[in-house]
């Protein structure tokens, strides 16, 4: 009897940690969307303030500390972005390994069904799916960041 309360505990622990990782996995992409955002919009502002300059004919000096703020910038946020990926990625193996360590615990305490698992794989699919998604949303944001600072260093070198 005590071991089937343990058991019993111990699938209910795995369910619950298993989606506080999913949650917290979906944060962790939306915290890294928001910082490539962000990095956007500071090269669009460095991108405003070098037309600027240029309309005001301030010197090169402050073109290039400028540029060089960018960067140092860009360069932290990017670091960042990769770390929170990194963990991501290694969060989605473990809570997939949890799932389906709960499933076989399931399938050998004879306490699940054949529905019960097909739900389980799909809700592991939709996860995927969705952390596929955000993650193709960060890669296409970091595409455009991409883009705008090498539009950046493209009119610095050209003045």
């Amino acid at each position: 009897m005590l071991l089937a309360v343990v058991v019993v505990v111990a699938v209910v622990v795995v369910r619950v940690v298993a989606g506080v990782v999913v949650v917290v996995v979906l944060l962790l992409l939306l915290v890294s969307l928001l910082l490539l955002l962000l990095l956007l919009l500071l090269l669009l502002l460095l991108w405003l303030l070098l037309l600027l300059l240029l309309l005001l004919s301030m010197s090169l000096l402050w073109l290039l500390l400028l540029l060089l703020l960018f960067l140092l910038v860009s360069v932290v946020i990017v670091v960042v972005v990769l770390v929170v990926l990194l963990v991501v990625v290694v969060v989605v193996v473990v809570v997939i390994v949890v799932v389906v360590v709960d499933v076989v615990v399931d399938i050998f305490l004879s306490a699940v069904d054949v529905d019960l698992v097909v739900l389980c794989i799909a809700v592991v699919g939709v996860v995927g799916f969705v952390v596929v998604v955000v993650g193709v949303v960060n890669v296409a944001a970091a595409a455009v960041v991409v883009v705008v600072a090498a539009s950046v260093v493209v009119v610095v070198v050209a003045v």
